[in-house]
């Protein structure tokens, strides 16, 4: 297992364990998005955002998002 495949299972793991951490669902946007699996990403933003509202401002929040808007050619949104 590679380091991607590592820190999707550890990032898995802290959400079976705390579903409501807002920032791990982030790292799995993160993770998702280097594996090139966008839609799924996006939904690990969306629940984040389910989780906190706030967390809309956190910068690496934003830069995931708009890296995947980019990627997916939602050149205008990103």
């Amino acid at each position: 297992m590679g380091s991607e495949g590592e820190a999707a299972a550890a990032i898995t793991t802290v959400l079976d364990m705390d579903p409501r951490n807002d920032e791990a669902s982030i790292l799995q946007a993160m993770i998702r998005s280097k594996k090139r699996e966008f839609e799924a990403a996006l939904s690990s933003l969306q629940e984040a955002i389910s989780l906190n509202f706030k967390i809309r401002e956190n910068a690496l929040f934003m830069l995931i998002k708009g890296d995947i808007e980019y990627e997916m050619g939602d050149y205008v949104t990103a």
